[in-house]
């Protein structure tokens, strides 16, 4: 009977062994600690947990988002080298805690620093990053983190969220093991394979973040401010070939752009210009914002045209960028590029102008042209990209915008020379058909100047004959400026105009005689010059005689009177209008009815040759702005106005104040803001009678 319950005793001893030990490889297992006695039976549960389990370690490389910090359950289980401990850390016996768990550089820690994360986990102690399959049925999606310990068993609450609790932790640990490897490293060549192993990892990183681009490149900035270690030049080609995926996604920082000023600066003739930094100047023209806050991308947009400009191509390579950027459509998708070229360009000017006046040290030390020849090549490269940007259709009105206001320095501007260069673009401008083009030579205020004035014979920074301003003044007459108010401005360089009138321009010919019909020049002695200039001249004589027969005929009509009103047919045109007033006798003309014709602004010309015109209608015509700009200077007598349905907008309609006699205004179904109506009803003081329906004002 003793040996019996011996027996029995060894008997359950020997089972309590064996569940003991059975417990503790299957806890192992679950856990992925390795044992090397059970480990066929730990892959094919394994195996069985990837399958239930589709998010699992095997699973494909989605992007998934950085995690930086969340609340997980914790659990750490300690190796075990007793059989209490083995016990006490199974599966079943498991206590789990609630933390907020953030992911810094250094390691994981927890806000409450309490329980199993008392202290933070640094990267150093984590050995190991895995994904664990199914646990079991209240725990699963757990992540485990190797320590020398044991393991730290972190549970999300789906597989998305394990996924990216780990790529965040991996990345992490990763980028720790590469900044402490970048540290100790003291040979530039192994510095440069660090940097390129760091840049691999995080392009294959499945993490959708821009700090994952943007780390790395912060690394690399901060070991660039270490200039002994970039002086060989095959070191440099080799970091920026390295650099060139982490700046396809990202801006550079402000010292990977003065690396690459450098590189541009000391080997300007470099394939790598083209191949590596060029790319990376067209995204910064392409996204920069304001080059005032990032002076060192527009100081790197400057060296790539300078180096670009010295290439055996010439110009070429410059215009090619330009090309690129703007694209092969009629119009450039990126709205961005023209004015921070024109800034970088304009930047430029100013730095050579200033270089010019510094030591010849501190010039060096810029990077700009220590001679007036050689900053002289570089200023024209500069103007050369405006002249390139001037070439396009789709450009130009916004290039014309910004030079309007004459933006570079005055010291520039006066010189001939600068002004010869620029010749090409302001001709592009003065002569481009757009109304909002070519106006912009003109100033922006009256007491300051514009390009007009710059170009003038008169004026001392004048690049030619005279021929670019005249063309200027040609495309301005023909289009938009053909008013008195134009005309009188020019009075200032009436010796210009009279210049130019003698050497048989023609357009300088029209402005002179155009001046004595309009009675501008009010000064006896500069009428007899100007009409001595004009019959100098077979063409200036063949129109000052045109001019006296039309002002031969206008004073013949006023003195034989004729009707006081008259209504002209429908379907007239403008050559209608012109022959009856050519032959008939209008002098006394005090109402005229014109509704429901063909008329257009080309009329006003006809209009303003009645100066008893008390009474114009105009209903239902084509008449538009330019025609009521020229009749409110002109026939300032008026007092009924009808203007329904005509083209007339608020460009035009504020003219309508200088009619001050005016007491009856028909506005019915034009473009009349109520801002506009606002103000015309405090500046027409008779005003009686008005029709404002079907616009804005109503």
């Amino acid at each position: 009977m003793a040996a019996a319950c011996a027996l029995k005793r060894r008997l359950d001893q020997k089972d309590h062994h064996r569940s003991v030990e059975l417990i503790s490889d299957k806890t192992a297992a679950a856990l992925e600690v390795p044992v090397q006695k059970r480990q066929t039976s730990f892959d094919s549960n394994y195996a069985a947990a990837i399958r239930a389990d589709p998010g699992g370690p095997h699973a494909c490389r989605a992007k998934v988002r950085l995690v930086l910090d969340g609340c997980v359950q914790v659990c750490r289980v300690v190796h075990g080298r007793t059989l209490i401990s083995k016990l006490l850390n199974t599966k079943y016996l498991c206590r789990w805690e609630s933390h907020h768990l953030y992911v810094t550089d250094d390691g994981v820690q927890s806000r409450t620093r309490q329980g199993f994360m008392d202290t933070p986990v640094t990267y150093s102690e984590i050995r190991e990053v895995r994904r664990m399959g199914l646990w079991e049925a209240a725990h699963k999606f757990c992540l485990s983190l190797v320590l020398p310990t044991g393991l730290l068993v972190l549970q999300m609450s789906s597989p998305v969220a394990r996924d990216q609790w780990y790529h965040s932790i991996s990345w992490k640990k990763r980028m720790f093991r590469h900044k402490t490897k970048l540290n100790e490293c003291r040979k530039p060549e192994a510095l440069v394979r660090e940097i390129k192993a760091m840049i691999d990892v995080c392009m294959q990183e499945p993490l959708l973040d821009d700090a994952i681009y943007q780390t790395p490149l912060d690394v690399v900035s901060g070991l660039l401010t270490k200039h002994h270690l970039w002086t060989d030049r095959l070191l440099r080609e080799e970091l920026m070939l390295a650099l060139t995926p982490l700046l396809e996604r990202l801006q550079p920082s402000r010292e990977v752009c003065e690396f690459f000023s450098r590189f541009c600066r000391d080997y300007p003739r470099s394939i790598l210009v083209q191949l590596r930094v060029a790319p990376v100047v067209e995204k910064i023209l392409k996204h920069n914002v304001d080059f005032s806050k990032f002076l060192h991308t527009r100081r790197l947009v400057q060296d790539l045209l300078l180096a670009l400009g010295s290439q055996g191509s010439g110009y070429q390579a410059t215009k090619d960028l330009i090309c690129r950027m703007h694209g092969p459509g009629s119009t450039c998708p990126h709205p961005r590029v023209l004015p921070n070229l024109v800034a970088a360009c304009l930047g430029a000017v100013f730095l050579l102008q200033e270089a010019w006046r510094r030591p010849a040290d501190d010039q060096n030390a810029l990077g700009l042209a220590t001679d007036q020849t050689k900053a002289h090549e570089h200023l024209d490269l500069f103007l050369n990209v405006v002249g390139f940007v001037s070439e396009c259709d789709d450009w130009r009105p916004g290039l014309a915008l910004l030079l309007q206001p004459i933006p570079f320095p005055e010291t520039a501007v006066s010189h001939p020379a600068f002004v010869r260069s620029l010749a090409p673009v302001l001709k592009r401008i003065g002569s481009d058909p757009r109304c909002e083009v070519h106006k912009m030579v003109l100033a922006t205020r009256e007491e300051k100047d514009g390009w007009l004035d710059v170009v003038c014979p008169s004026s001392a920074s004048c690049p030619d004959d005279g021929q670019l301003w005249a063309g200027m003044l040609s495309t301005l007459l023909t289009c938009c400026c053909r008013r008195k108010a134009f005309l009188k401005s020019l009075l200032k360089v009436l010796g210009a105009c009279q210049l130019m009138a003698l050497r048989g321009d023609t357009t300088c010919q029209e402005i002179l005689c155009q001046m004595l019909e309009w009675g501008l020049i009010a000064d006896c002695q500069d009428q007899r010059v100007t009409v001595s200039t004009l019959v100098s001249t077979a063409s200036g004589e063949a129109r000052y005689r045109a001019l006296c027969d039309r002002m031969n005929q206008l004073r013949e009509l006023q003195s034989k009177g004729g009707p006081r009103v008259l209504s002209l047919p429908s379907r007239s045109t403008d050559h209608d209008l012109a022959q009856l007033l050519s032959t008939g006798c209008f002098g006394n003309l005090e109402a005229l009815s014109l509704a429901f014709t063909s008329i257009t602004s080309q009329s006003a010309e006809q209009l303003i040759k009645l100066p008893n015109l008390r009474c114009l209608n105009l209903w239902c015509t084509q008449f538009g702005d330019d025609g009521l700009l020229l009749i409110t200077e002109h026939l300032p007598k008026l007092e009924v106005l009808n203007l329904c349905e005509t083209y007339v907008t608020n460009k035009s309609l504020p003219s309508l104040a200088a009619l001050k006699g005016l007491h009856t205004l028909n506005l019915n179904s034009t473009k009349l803001s109520a801002e506009t109506w606002t103000a015309l009803r405090i500046q027409l003081p008779e005003l009686r009678e008005v029709d404002v329906r079907y616009t804005d004002a109503w």
